[in-house]
């Protein structure tokens, strides 16, 4: 009998290829995603937007993206998902395990219908070569053209990306088909999944995932803890995303480990690292000193009070002797 397979946290194990379902459970009845209407009906255009780092995806992710789709489909376009692959071009780091090719396997095998999924690089500018390049496709001239962004309710999940609207109706009244057009931008703002009493977030996955690897109580790094809580919905990927998330903790500290994973466990980020203050900014130079309070004296004053000093000891040794 085979011995059973143990994948260090530095590696994750290959992606499963898992076909299209339709999308019905816990996240409702299937959506019926009707053919698309022949150009010459065009009146009117509408475009939709998801921007996120779903680092990693969760189910609230999963019921937004749906039913964009399914809205997007049922009006004849194909919406644009941008998915963030970490800091500086794909760092990974503790808020950022999963890289973007993780991300698309997972949701391809989560969302039917049409879409565009690509990896966020510039969002504005996407956005709006994505409304662009659907325009351009358009012969005749159009009444309406409506722009959605899709987003999560929490916080300001729904505002924060304000800045794009102004491009993307900027783009949409340079094409020819928006000559006369009434062009609006607006933001669906989906309310979040709630999951033992709680909001749905990546940061909770995360907090999760780095919670089991420190109690490591099954042996394998707290897989089969993170799989009860999550197998389900990760499916065949369970495993994947697990060592994805738990393979940047060899990147911290080595003394660090154990308290860097509790404060983020406990506060949802990274601990800060303070840096101690360097005694001198050119070498030979001694560090300016501080009067009573805090405030830094200038390096004249500093040398003045030096001098003050050692005169001063100088007195006392002398009037000691005499």
């Amino acid at each position: 009998m085979s011995s059973p397979r143990h994948f260090g946290y530095g590696h994750a194990p290959p992606l499963p290829t898992v076909p299209s379902a339709a999308f019905i459970g816990e996240y409702g009845q299937a959506f019926p995603l009707p053919p698309p209407p022949p150009p010459s009906s065009f009146a009117k255009a509408n475009f939709f937007y998801f921007i996120g780092r779903l680092n990693p995806p969760h189910s609230g992710h999963i019921a937004a993206l749906a039913q964009m789709i399914a809205m997007a489909n049922a009006s004849g376009c194909a919406p644009l998902i941008l998915l963030g692959n970490g800091p500086g071009g794909g760092a990974r780091t503790l808020d950022d395990p999963i890289t973007f090719e993780m991300k698309r396997g997972f949701l391809q095998s989560k969302l039917p219908g049409d879409y565009i999924m690509l990896e966020m690089e510039n969002p504005a500018k996407q956005v709006c070569d994505y409304i662009r390049s659907g325009l351009s496709q358009i012969a005749t001239p159009l009444s309406e053209i409506d722009i959605y962004q899709f987003a999560g309710n929490k916080g300001d999940d729904s505002n924060k990306l304000d800045f794009i609207k102004p491009c993307a109706m900027q783009s949409a009244s340079e094409t020819p088909a928006a000559v006369g057009a009434k062009i609006t931008t607006g933001t669906v703002a989906i309310k979040a999944v709630v999951s033992d009493g709680l909001q749905m977030s990546a940061t909770q996955v995360r907090k999760d995932a780095y919670s089991a690897f420190l109690s490591n109580a099954d042996g394998m790094d707290g897989l089969s803890t993170f799989s009860a809580k999550y197998g389900d919905f990760y499916g065949p990927f369970t495993e994947a995303i697990y060592r994805a998330i738990i393979s940047v903790i060899p990147d911290l500290d080595a003394g660090d480990v154990v308290p860097d994973l509790e404060y983020y466990i406990q506060h949802g980020k990274i601990m800060k690292k303070v840096k101690s203050r360097a005694k001198s900014s050119k070498k030979g130079v001694a560090a300016t000193p501080k009067k009573a309070g805090g405030r830094r004296l200038s390096r004249k004053n500093a040398r003045v009070t030096s001098s003050t000093r050692r005169r001063r000891f100088r007195n006392r040794r002398v009037s000691r002797r005499a």
